[in-house]
């Protein structure tokens, strides 16, 4: 600090008016000039769960840190029990693109469980990941792998089904065993001799859906039991967290923003 006008604490300075409403932030009765606001150390204001550090003062029209041309920002002078410090407040928060949380998995294999996952928009069938919006805030859904055997499961269940409703329940189509012979990425000799024996072991479409409807329900057992209500209540909780936190850095910024401009001198 310099040396005529001391040093900057709570205890000598002050914020004084003058007749045109202009805020000064002074020492001992001294404005305090730019190098003295310089030398209060920086502390973050703003914690990241948007709540207040200490008590803030007021803005200062001044960029210690040749910041002038950045993102739109505050300098605050602000109060931590006896400590007397500045903060630089980005206006504009920038939050991830999406969430994780821990209850969006269960909530999904609920809605896959009753059958309801096809509502969802952005929801493709087999698809591994896709994110869904709650409360404004994006959630990262991923399918478990009990979710994809039901949902294979279903599919198989659908196709034989619209089979039979074209063709008759003495169609012959793949039933599962022969499904499951043929390679995901098989080529050449071995693809050709896996797709002969499918093709050799096809088996009426009324035998087939039954198979594939006990395939099915295997699949829906191996699931974890909850109801879709208490899912999306667990759900929710987690993300209200992350809204609610989002909210108060908004909140906090606005009035941050509304405070008075402490003038200093150069």
């Amino acid at each position: 600090m310099t040396a005529d006008m001391g040093t900057l604490t709570v205890h000598n300075a002050e914020i004084r008016t003058a007749t045109v409403e202009v805020k000064t932030l002074t020492i001992s009765g001294r404005q305090v000039t730019q190098a003295v606001f310089k030398q209060l150390p920086d502390r973050q204001l703003v914690n990241d769960d948007g709540r207040l550090n200490g008590q803030p003062w007021g803005r200062v029209n001044y960029h210690p840190d040749k910041c002038a041309d950045d993102e739109k920002h505050l300098h605050v002078v602000w109060q931590r029990g006896k400590e007397l410090l500045r903060s630089r407040v980005d206006v504009v928060v920038t939050y991830p693109r999406w969430i994780r949380v821990d209850a969006a998995s269960g909530w999904l294999n609920a809605k896959v469980r009753d059958d309801a996952a096809n509502t969802l928009t952005g929801w493709r069938p087999m698809s591994d990941e896709f994110t869904k919006t709650f409360l404004g805030v994006k959630v990262h859904m991923v399918m478990s792998h009990e979710a994809a055997m039901v949902t294979l499961a279903r599919q198989r269940v659908e196709s034989t089904r619209r089979d039979i409703a074209a063709h008759g329940p003495a169609h012959l189509v793949c039933g599962p065993s022969a499904k499951a012979d043929i390679p995901a990425a098989g080529s050449g000799r071995s693809a050709a001799m896996a797709a002969a024996r499918a093709a050799a072991r096809r088996v009426r479409a009324d035998s087939a859906l039954a198979a594939f409807q006990d395939e099915l329900e295997k699949a829906l057992a191996a699931m974890p039991v909850i109801s879709l209500a208490d899912a999306e209540e667990k759900l929710l909780a987690e993300v209200r967290t992350e809204a609610d936190r989002r909210r108060r850095h908004q909140d906090v910024r606005t009035a941050l923003a509304d405070l008075p401009q402490l003038f200093i001198a150069v």
